[in-house]
C-alpha cells in the first residue's frame, strides 16, 4: 500500500519539477486534488490479504472519481494525465487476489475485469473534456482508445496475475511441508519418549525385583544384618530410578516433550479463547472423539485450532459428529478461516486425511474425516542415549 501511495506521488512530483514556477503555483490546487484520488485510489490494499476480492473492488471503483473531477472541478488536461499513475494501484490489487483469494481456480476473472475497467477509466478521463490529444474526441475515438489500451494492458495484468498464483502456490506448499514436518517429528519424538519411559519402567522392575529376592533370601536364612543391609540397597535404588525417571521428564536439557494434542484437547482449547473473551461452543466431546486413531486426533485438533485460531474476533461454535465410520467436524463462526491461506492450509491438511472439507462464504467449515486416518508420517529422530 506505502509502495502504491509513495510511487504515483512521487512520479506527479518528478512530472510537475520541470515545470516553470509561475505554472506550478497556478494548479497547486488541482495538483493537491490529484495526490488526494491517488491515495483514495491505494488505500484499500491495507486489507488485501483479509479480504482481495472485496478490496479489489474497492480499487476499481476508486479509478473513476477522476473522471468526474476533471468535469466537475474541472482539471486541466496536463494534470488530469497524472492520475494514469493510480493503474499501479489495480496492479497490486490482482496479485492480491491471486495471492490470497479463496480458491486459485477461481480468480481467473481478475485480470480480465482489471483490463476493462483499467482501460475504461483511462478512456474516461482522456475523453472526459471531449478532447483527445488537442482533437474534439467523438464515440469513434473513445472506443477506439479503449480497445488499444485494453491489448496493451491484458498482458500486463495477466502476467501480474500468474506471478500472484506462483507465489501463492509456493506459500502453501511450504506451509503444508512444514505442518507435515513438524506433526511427523512431534509424533516420532512422543513415542521415543514413551518408548525410554517403558526402558526405564523395566529397568526399575528388575531392580527392585532382584533386591527383593536377595531381602527373601537373607530373611530365610536368619541373617537379619544382611535383611538390614539389602533393604536400605533397595530402598536406595528405588529412589535413585524415581530420581532418573523425574529428570528423564523434567530435567533434561531440552524440557519435557509435550505430547501430541488430541480431540479430547479441544475443551481445553475452547477454554482458554473464552477466557481470552471470545464466545467459544463445543459439541459433541468425549463421544465423537473415543476411539479414534492417534493420527486422526492429532488431524482434528489442528483443524479446529487453525480454523479458531484465524483472527475472528466473533463467537463460534464447534461441532463433532460421528457416524458410520466418518467424523464430521463444523465449525461457524470462522469468516477468515474459509478463504484466503489458512483456507488452503486446511485443505491440504484435510486432504493429508483422505478427507473433504466444504467452506461457506457465511463463515462455516465443514470437514469429514475417516474414522480410520492414515498413520502419522514416519520421519527420523536422534536415537535416544540411554538405548
Amino acid at each position: 500500500m506505502l509502495a502504491a501511495v509513495l510511487l504515483p506521488v512521487a512520479g506527479v512530483l518528478a512530472v510537475t519539477e520541470d515545470w516553470p514556477g509561475a505554472a506550478r503555483r497556478a494548479v497547486l490546487p488541482e495538483l493537491l486534488l490529484v495526490c488526494g484520488l491517488l491515495v483514495l485510489r491505494a488505500l484499500p490494499l491495507l486489507w488485501r490479504r483479509r479480504a482481495p476480492w472485496a478490496v479489489f473492488g474497492a480499487v476499481l471503483a476508486t479509478a473513476w472519481p477522476g473522471p468526474l473531477a476533471v468535469v466537475a472541478v474541472p482539471l486541466p488536461s496536463h494534470v488530469a494525465q497524472l492520475l494514469v499513475a493510480g493503474t499501479f494501484a489495480e496492479t497490486l490489487a490482482v496479485y492480491a487476489v491471486a495471492a490470497y483469494g479463496p480458491g486459485a481456480g477461481h480468480t481467473w476473472p481478475a485480470p480480465a475485469v482489471t483490463t476493462l475497467g483499467a482501460a475504461g477509466a483511462v478512456t474516461a478521463l482522456a475523453c472526459a473534456d471531449g478532447m483527445v490529444a488537442g482533437e474534439p474526441a467523438g464515440p469513434a475515438d473513445a472506443v477506439l482508445l479503449s480497445f488499444l489500451l485494453s491489448v496493451v494492458l491484458a498482458p500486463v495484468f495477466t502476467a501480474v496475475w500468474g506471478a500472484g498464483l506462483l507465489v501463492r502456490r509456493r506459500r502453501v506448499r511450504a506451509m503444508a511441508y512444514d505442518d507435515f514436518a513438524f506433526a511427523g517429528s512431534m509424533w516420532q519424538a512422543d513415542r521415543a519418549a514413551e518408548a525410554e519411559r517403558q526402558r526405564l519402567a523395566a529397568t526399575l522392575r528388575e531392580a527392585v525385583l532382584s533386591h527383593t529376592r536377595a531381602l527373601v533370601g537373607a530373611a530365610r536364612r536368619g541373617e537379619l544384618t544382611e535383611v538390614a543391609d539389602t533393604a536400605r540397597a533397595a530402598l536406595a535404588a528405588m529412589r535413585e530410578m524415581l530420581r532418573g525417571l523425574a529428570d528423564d521428564g523434567d530435567g533434561g536439557p531440552g524440557g519435557p516433550l509435550a505430547p501430541s494434542p488430541s480431540a479430547a484437547d479441544l475443551d481445553a482449547l475452547c477454554r482458554a479463547l473464552r477466557s481470552a473473551g471470545r464466545e467459544v461452543r463445543l459439541r459433541g466431546l468425549p463421544e465423537a472423539a473415543r476411539g479414534l486413531p492417534p493420527s486422526t486426533q492429532v488431524s482434528v485438533y489442528r483443524i479446529v485450532e487453525a480454523a479458531l485460531g484465524a483472527g475472528d474476533p466473533g463467537p463460534a461454535r464447534v461441532t463433532l459428529r460421528r457416524r458410520r465410520g466418518t467424523l464430521r467436524i463444523t465449525v461457524t463462526g470462522v469468516r477468515l478461516a474459509v478463504a484466503g491461506p489458512v483456507a488452503e492450509r486446511l485443505r491440504v491438511r484435510v486432504a493429508a486425511g483422505e478427507g473433504r472439507m466444504v467452506c461457506e462464504p457465511a463463515g462455516t467449515l465443514r470437514v469429514s474425516l475417516p474414522a480410520g486416518a492414515p498413520g502419522a508420517p514416519v520421519q527420523e529422530v536422534s536415537p535416544s542415549p540411554y538405548a
